[in-house]
């Protein structure tokens, strides 16, 4: 019985802290992503619209080491060199950046999560919600 109650307890732990499972932890941030559209929340800043042309489009690739945005002129090649990754079971996180910056504004909440039908979405700057797709997932 105790190597049952060790085994589960193990099991637990892995899926708690990310390590369990790849969809349920960092390595399943790890990818090309494409922006497929975007919602916009209110917010003292407007800059942008609904499934706005200036972020539809665009593509981010993660790694363990980098983030990097391209594909559309407002995202000008931005590379991140990622200092952390946290990881907030169930599939939310945060990219923190060596340069200081993450990859979205600070909150008191994971910036971005990846949803039950495999979407990554990403509170993005000026009240724009991102949606994106996993480019390998979608092929």
């Amino acid at each position: 019985m105790k190597k049952l109650f060790t085994l589960i307890a193990l099991t637990a732990a892995a899926c708690v802290d990310g390590h369990g499972s790849n969809e349920q932890g960092i390595e399943s941030l790890y990818g090309t992503w494409a922006v497929v559209g975007n919602s916009v929340a209110p917010s003292n800043v407007q800059a942008y619209t609904e499934n706005d042309p200036r972020l539809v489009g665009a593509r981010l690739n993660i790694s363990d080491s980098r983030a990097v945005w391209s594909g559309r002129d407002s995202f000008t090649e931005w590379p991140c060199e990622v200092s952390e990754i946290s990881y907030y079971p169930p599939r939310q996180f945060d990219i923190i950046c060596n340069e200081g910056y993450g990859l979205a504004p600070k909150t008191s909440v994971p910036s971005m999560h990846i949803d039950s039908s495999g979407v990554l979405r990403i509170n993005w700057y000026d009240g724009a919600n991102l949606k994106l797709e996993n480019v390998a997932r979608a092929q």
